[in-house]
């Protein structure tokens, strides 16, 4: 089959709207001297990429509505099956959270379409996990206009999550000091066997 060819008209550029979402004084430094047709095209481009971040962000949307629509409709062998397969270009768990995602947050979510361009599809399967208020601090990384990596998003969505390995020294030193090396070593390897051999 053959994709919709959507375009954006180069030539159309509001100058109100680009001034809004860019630093004027960065857009400055960074056309100063150039000539008036450099200028143009500067102001133009950064416009249509913005636009384009924009598009990125809706055709996430529209993914993630579409699979959650297939999973609604299909038996659930037949969802793995299909998530699974080479149908489309996402994995298969990928696709599934994104579904997930949809139903979940997406869904009901006033998330800018160019914010969530900036989100890769695991990212945004962490913030359909998380709490609205969690959530908000991913707005505010977002509202910088770059891209939040997915360690940043799961930094911020569990702020005070202590890593396994931070966890399991300081379950360590709470030991009392005359504890034995025998006892010691007892509680390292229960540690480790609760925390799936990874500490």
């Amino acid at each position: 089959f053959t994709m919709p060819n959507e375009t954006i008209n180069p030539e159309v550029v509001d100058l109100a709207e680009l001034e809004e979402r860019v630093p004027i004084t960065s857009l400055a430094q960074c056309i100063e001297g150039e000539a008036p047709a450099v200028v143009n095209l500067v102001k133009t481009t950064t416009y249509n990429i913005y636009k384009h971040l924009q598009a990125m962000g809706k055709s996430r949307r529209k993914i993630a509505e579409g699979l959650w629509e297939l999973r609604s409709n299909m038996k659930k062998g037949n969802w793995i099956k299909y998530t699974d397969s080479d149908l489309i270009p996402i994995p298969g768990r990928g696709a599934r959270e994104l579904a997930e995602a949809h139903e979940k947050w997406l869904i009901q979510s006033d998330i800018t379409e160019e914010q969530l361009s900036f989100l890769s599809y695991r990212s945004i399967a962490a913030m359909a996990s998380a709490s609205e208020s969690n959530r908000k601090k991913v707005y505010q990384l977002l509202e910088a206009g770059k891209p939040v990596g997915e360690s940043e998003v799961r930094k911020a969505l569990n702020p005070t999550k202590k890593s396994k390995v931070k966890a399991s020294i300081l379950a360590m030193k709470d030991l009392p000091p005359n504890t034995s090396e025998k006892d010691k070593l007892a509680h390292a390897m229960k540690l480790i066997d609760n925390q799936g051999t990874r500490i």
